[in-house]
């Protein structure tokens, strides 16, 4: 069984149709594009406290008449995943499967942008995926994040926090990676993701403020300083002419003195 951590992208084709086979998943990027083939992809979180939210980036339904469907079910324990039974069992839908939403090849549109999350922790999703002959081949692309709600203070300090209302908390794997996990953005935004070498941007910018900030207060308390001392005395101007001017009581030198 794959456990997936980040955003990874997954085929459809590669999911296993069965829900003791699922998809552990932090978040990801699930695409198929089918002509008359069934595929269902069984996701839970690898945090059992988180729950998953899944939004339809896009989906276009060809055929009389292609479906989506997703579906929410109680997660069983991970001791039963390796599961001994008969094949019609690995491979037979969950008995407590809730449908969350569905589309068609007649109302595709529905289900376009929308968002959907498991009603409480403790569950998967299953996503079913059936396309029959076109001229064209059915497709869809999903992007499915696990999340826990964030508590009154905020997310623990091991967690990013989205900015969506209510807020919610994901793997700081999640973040800066190029896919809007948060459905919001906010796990992308500039502040969060740009970096100066391994340095994150804004933090670059408040050490460089801060080291000029230190620079200009040492510059100004310098000045203070040499203003503050008192001047030990001031010097003396002499005109070049006083310097030459010829001395009255001056006796001049003669011959035998020399």
């Amino acid at each position: 069984k794959p456990v997936l951590a980040a955003t990874v992208f997954v085929n459809s084709v590669e999911c296993f149709a069965s829900v003791f086979s699922p998809i552990f998943t932090e978040g990801l990027v699930l695409s198929g594009e089918l002509t008359d083939r069934e595929n269902i992809c069984y996701l839970r979180p690898i945090d059992e406290r988180s729950l998953l939210s899944v939004r339809i980036d896009s989906l276009d339904l060809f055929g009389d008449c292609s479906i989506l469907r997703i579906s929410q079910h109680k997660l069983p324990p991970k001791t039963f995943l390796q599961h001994e039974g008969n094949s019609s069992a690995k491979f037979r839908e969950p008995d407590d499967a809730y449908l969350l939403a569905e589309a068609t090849c007649k109302n595709p549109e529905i289900l376009t942008n929308q968002m959907l999350t498991t009603s409480n922790v403790g569950y998967g999703l299953m996503l079913k995926f059936k396309s029959y002959p076109s001229e064209h081949p059915s497709s869809f692309r999903v992007t499915v994040t696990a999340y826990q709600p964030a508590p009154t203070g905020g997310c623990p300090d091991h967690l990013v926090q989205c900015s969506s209302v209510p807020p919610k908390c994901i793997s700081p794997n999640l973040a800066c990676d190029g896919v809007d996990n948060c459905f919001d953005g906010s796990d992308e935004r500039f502040t969060l993701c740009s970096y100066v070498g391994n340095m994150p941007t804004v933090l670059f910018i408040v050490i460089c403020l801060s080291v000029f900030g230190v620079v200009i207060a040492a510059f100004v308390i310098l000045c203070v300083v040499l203003r503050s001392q008192p001047i030990k005395g001031e010097p003396v101007a002499i005109e070049m002419n006083e310097l030459c001017r010829p001395n009255p009581e001056a006796q001049p030198l003669s011959l035998s003195e020399a």
